[in-house]
């Protein structure tokens, strides 16, 4: 599974929450990255932040802090943090993404971006043909 060829973190914590309150500061960080969920183990490319924090979004025709509850247990911690927008139309919270742990940045999107850092790399071939298998590359 592609989750556990890397180390990954969670994107906020309570060290760091107060830094997401700001959307256009965390686009700046966000826009076009690759970000992994642990609770569906996919990864989704970030577009954009919700104008709406997580307690007044729905989803499938319920609030969406307890869509997250009853469909995978999980009791959002920072309901008024805004979701990611990704490029297949969903709304993750902000909350429930992880990144990379090695201190490469966002995710997958360093591939695309050509950054050398990962060139000869053989768990950034490893990677890379991971997510091109999953559709997630160059999506």
């Amino acid at each position: 599974m592609l989750f556990l060829l890397f180390s990954m973190r969670p994107i906020v914590n309570e060290d760091n929450v107060e830094g997401f309150l700001n959307a256009e500061e965390v686009m700046k960080q966000f826009r076009f990255c690759t970000v992994f969920t642990k609770h569906d183990k996919k990864y989704y490319r970030v577009v954009n932040v919700t104008k709406e924090p997580v307690n007044n979004l729905r989803l499938r025709g319920k609030k969406m802090v307890d869509f997250y509850l009853e469909h995978f247990g999980i009791k959002l911690k920072y309901p008024h943090l805004q979701c990611f927008e990704c490029s297949d139309g969903a709304e993750v919270p902000i909350e429930l993404c992880y990144d990379r742990l090695d201190g490469c940045g966002c995710g997958a999107v360093q591939f695309e971006r050509g950054n050398t850092h990962f060139e000869g790399d053989s768990g950034y071939e490893k990677i890379k043909k991971k997510l091109e298998e999953s559709g997630t590359y160059g999506n």
